[in-house]
């Protein structure tokens, strides 16, 4: 079944491949239709464009009458277009583009308006109509969205790019038109001439790279001949002397003939592209709806064969099988002179068919096990009865010397029971003296703590107290020799005083000696006046030294006072520091006698405390003792319950045992 499932499964997507293809060619057929007549459409609007550059350009002079015959060529493609813009619009994939391009297209009447009343420039006119120009070619190039087809994409893409090619012609036939018409070339209106010509050569670039063969060989035929050369000459008369005006006789309705028959041979091959786009539709959807056929036939045979095969199957597996059925019926009823057919087969039927015959002996070989097997239980009977007659007295036996031990275990279990509770009681016992010790134990040896500490706490006041009278005598030594030294300050002072009297006097005396000389110097008259000078100079020394003595004589008595009172003072610090010394050294005293009385304790407490750590000793000892019998009672009293409950089992097992040899 799978290759089955397999091959539909295949022809199915085949069939709806080509059927997505059938279906997207016949949705493409109206859309390739819209581009032949939008196509012609913009071709006539292009030579209208090119005629109102060149009506306007020349002030109305020129191309009036052959602007209104191709008006009338424009209108009567318009009709289509619109038609083919209101199909696109419903077709959902290009709605906005379409619906854009019928807005634009509905403007044209307007702008034919402006261009008659002479109301706009020339760049302007031909800048609107491009307006719906571009639109439109835009939706043209814009039709390759609705092919997934690579081959139909390309052509589609090919003929946008010629058409935009031939929309540059068109603009170019107009914009050079009006500049002939005026009589010169503006700067910019020459320029976009020049990029007229360029851009042209680019789409064209671009269409020969996706075109097909046989479309660039039809462009190459048409961009070939009189016609294309005379343009291109017009085109070098134009780029000479465009700006200045020099067209060497070149007027707008020659260029516009030249430049219309170029356009028109374009067109030609815009024609011929359409056509064979549309007949690569046509085709793609030939082939599509051809190739569904076939494979649906394909299918159809596949279809049929299959059925075939899997019926012939069918009846040469289903009969076999049967039979094996009735054979195995009869053998399950115990039929075993049944023939089994088809053992000899080489496939599944032959296997089942010797596996029924291995069904069939296994069950002729236990027909004789079972006959064999009947001698075999009356002598197994007779030995039973026998062994009845031994396993009847084994039981009498074995029961009395279970019930010997039952009751040794029993008598044993209560014996432990009394020996666990009595080690339990002295272990309770000998816990509650071991507690008690060891409160005992623990408060001497606080105690005993307590006064090695105080016994250092004592001694370390004693030695604080010594080291306090060490200091104090020492103190009492320093303010002595501090007393001996600020006497001897004193002595100085006194001394500094008499030298500071000294130098008073004799800067008295030379006071008065200046004061003598002033006075023989002012008798001298003016020979004496340098040496007056000098005595006034001396005189004022004088009194400057007489008041600096005055002043250290007064901090010297101030400091003979201050000695003074730090003599009284030492000696009061001195004294009281000897006090001090007296009472350090009594405190030392006492407090080495407390230090002895309690270092004593502090013995007497340790000892107290290690008899208390002996006794604590003991006592654990004790709870050990107790603990261990404690143990031993309850490992008796569990092994003679244990023994009890195995004596009760060997009873059961015993019992059992019986039991089942009397079964036997």
């Amino acid at each position: 079944m799978l290759p089955i499932l397999t091959l539909a499964a295949l022809a199915a997507y085949e069939i709806s491949t080509k059927w997505a293809v059938r279906v997207e060619m016949m949705q493409m057929q109206p859309a390739a239709d819209a581009v032949g007549r939008l196509s012609r459409f913009v071709h006539e609007l292009q030579r209208e464009r090119g005629m109102s550059s060149a009506f306007l350009s020349s002030k109305g002079t020129q191309m009036r009458a052959e602007l209104d015959q191709q008006r009338q060529l424009t209108d009567g493609e318009r009709a289509h277009a619109v038609a083919a813009l209101d199909g696109l619009r419903r077709s959902g994939a290009l709605a906005e583009a379409a619906q854009a391009s019928e807005q634009a297209l509905a403007q044209l009447d307007r702008r034919r308006g402006d261009i008659d009343a002479q109301a706009v420039t020339p760049a302007v006119a031909v800048g609107s109509l491009t307006e719906i120009v571009g639109r439109l070619t835009s939706l043209i190039s814009g039709i390759s969205v609705l092919s997934d087809d690579d081959e139909i994409s390309k052509a589609i893409i090919a003929y946008g790019n010629l058409t935009e090619g031939k929309e540059r012609a068109g603009l170019e036939r107009a914009v050079v038109a009006g500049g002939l018409a005026a009589g010169r070339f503006e700067q910019a209106a020459y320029a976009r001439a020049m990029g007229l010509a360029a851009a042209q050569d680019s789409y064209f670039g671009a269409f020969r790279a996706t075109a097909s063969a046989r479309a660039r060989a039809a462009f190459d035929a048409a961009m070939t001949g009189p016609a294309i050369d005379g343009v291109v000459a017009m085109r070098k008369v134009v780029e000479q002397g465009g700006v200045s005006g020099d067209f060497k006789g070149l007027t707008s309705k020659a260029w516009f003939d030249a430049a219309t028959l170029r356009i028109d041979l374009l067109k030609q091959v815009e024609d011929a592209l359409a056509a064979e786009l549309s007949a690569l539709m046509a085709g793609k959807q030939a082939a599509a709806t051809a190739s569904l056929a076939a494979v649906g036939v394909m299918l159809l045979l596949a279809l049929v064969l299959s059925l075939a095969i899997v019926v012939a199957l069918a009846r040469s597996i289903t009969r076999p099988i049967n039979v094996l059925a009735d054979t195995m019926t009869r053998l399950a009823k115990g039929d075993v002179g049944t023939a089994i057919d088809a053992v000899d087969r080489r496939d599944e039927v032959g296997l089942m068919a010797r596996a029924v015959q291995v069904f069939k002996e296994n069950m002729i070989h236990g027909a004789e096990l079972a006959a064999r097997d009947a001698d075999a239980m009356s002598q197994r009977a007779e030995k039973a009865k026998r062994v009845g007659e031994l396993t009847d007295r084994f039981s009498g036996d074995i029961a009395a010397v279970i019930d010997s031990v039952i009751a040794a275990s029993t008598q044993l279990e209560s014996t432990a029971a009394v020996m666990n509770r009595t080690a339990s009681r002295t272990c309770g016992e000998a816990s509650s003296v071991a507690q008690a010790t060891e409160a005992a134990s623990s408060n001497m040896q606080t105690m005993a703590a307590a006064t090695d500490q105080l016994s250092s706490s004592v001694a370390g006041i004693g030695g604080q107290v010594t080291q306090s009278a060490d200091i104090a005598q020492k103190a009492v030594a320093e303010g002595q020799r501090t007393n001996e030294t600020v006497q001897g300050l004193s002595s100085m002072a006194e001394r500094i005083g008499d030298v500071v009297r000294l130098i008073s006097d004799i800067a008295g005396q030379t006071n008065l000696l200046a004061l003598n000389a002033t006075i023989e110097a002012a008798r001298a008259g003016d020979a004496g006046r340098g040496f007056a000078v000098v005595a006034g100079e001396v005189k004022l020394l004088a009194e400057q030294t007489a008041k600096a003595t005055g002043e250290i004589r007064a901090q010297i008595s101030g400091m003979q006072e201050v000695s003074t009172e730090a003599v009284r003072a030492i000696r009061g610090i001195t004294t009281t520091i000897g006090e001090l010394n007296e009472i350090a050294s009594s405190i030392a005293n006492a407090v080495e006698e407390q230090g002895a009385a309690t270092r004593e304790m502090a013995r007497n407490v340790q000892h107290a405390a290690k008899g208390t750590d002996e006794i604590s000793q003991n006592i654990q000892q004790v709870t050990a003792a107790a603990n261990e019998s404690g143990v031993t009672a309850s490992q008796v009293l569990g092994a003679s319950a244990e023994l009890l409950r195995q004596s009760e089992s060997m009873r059961r097992h015993v019992d059992a045992f019986i039991r089942g040899i009397k079964a036997a």
